[in-house]
C-alpha cells in the first residue's frame, strides 16, 4: 500500500549477544534479589534471619536504575520490560515498609 514502510527482517541475535543479554538478565536479577532480601522478603543467608534494611534496599534500587538509564536504548524489549517490572515491585515494595508502623501497647 501506498505510504506504507517496508518492514526490514532483523536478523536474529548473535551467540555473542544472546550471552550478554543472558548476563544482563542474571546481573538484574540478582540485584532484585539483594534488594528484596533487604526488604526482609527471604532470610539473610548468613544469619538465618529475616532482616529489613530500608536503606540497603534503596541503594540496590538505586543502582538498578542507573542501568536503567544507562542501557536505555540498547536492550531488548523482554530485558527492558524485566528491568522495568522489578524496579517498580521494588519500588512499591519500600513504600509499603514505610507504611508500616510497629504496634504499640499500652
Amino acid at each position: 500500500m501506498a505510504g506504507e514502510t517496508p518492514r526490514v527482517a532483523s536478523a536474529p541475535p548473535s551467540r555473542e549477544q544472546q550471552a550478554a543479554s543472558a548476563q544482563f538478565v542474571n546481573l538484574v536479577r540478582n540485584l532484585a534479589a539483594t534488594a528484596a532480601a533487604n526488604l526482609g522478603e527471604m532470610p539473610n543467608p548468613f544469619t538465618g534471619q529475616v532482616e529489613v534494611d530500608l536503606d540497603g534496599a534503596r541503594q540496590v534500587i538505586d543502582l538498578l536504575q542507573a542501568l536503567q538509564v544507562k542501557t536505555r536504548g540498547n536492550l531488548t524489549t523482554d530485558e527492558s520490560r524485566l528491568l522495568e517490572s522489578l524496579l517498580y515491585d521494588l519500588k512499591v515494595a519500600v513504600v509499603n515498609h514505610q507504611k508500616q508502623k510497629p504496634s504499640k501497647t499500652s
